[in-house]
């Protein structure tokens, strides 16, 4: 999100990093998602392999919810979904506004955790 952190009733710019791992570059179109209300939004945009940073265009959503968890969807050839199901980046509620990063600890931090097996068996 820009600004980071946002206050209640200012604007806000979204931006992603999306990884195309196909060797060929794709045209999709991306939404980023409070619930059902699509947010912010860009048409037709080029990804190329790899990882591409996507800026969507100010919008005038305003963050006023304690619980503003956002998703990212892709439409590829007409068919809208979800890019990652098991993902949401949610903004939390700060003394200066809402903030889409995390705190910081320390020089570490972990964007992604997995597990092996996966899925594992009971």
């Amino acid at each position: 999100m820009d600004p980071d952190p946002v206050r209640e009733g200012q604007g806000v710019r979204f931006q992603a990093v999306i990884s195309n791992l196909s060797r060929h570059l794709g045209r999709v179109s991306l939404f980023v998602k409070d619930k059902d209300e699509v947010v912010a939004a860009v048409e037709d945009v080029s990804l190329r392999p790899g990882d591409n940073r996507i800026v969507f265009p100010q919008t005038r959503y305003r963050v006023q919810r304690q619980d503003s968890c956002f998703t990212v969807e892709v439409d590829i050839e007409r068919s809208r979904r979800p890019i990652d199901l098991a993902k949401e980046f949610c903004a939390r509620k700060t003394y200066q506004g809402w903030r889409m990063r995390a705190p910081r600890v320390g020089p570490l931090f972990v964007e992604d955790l997995g597990m092996i097996p996966d899925p594992a068996q009971p």
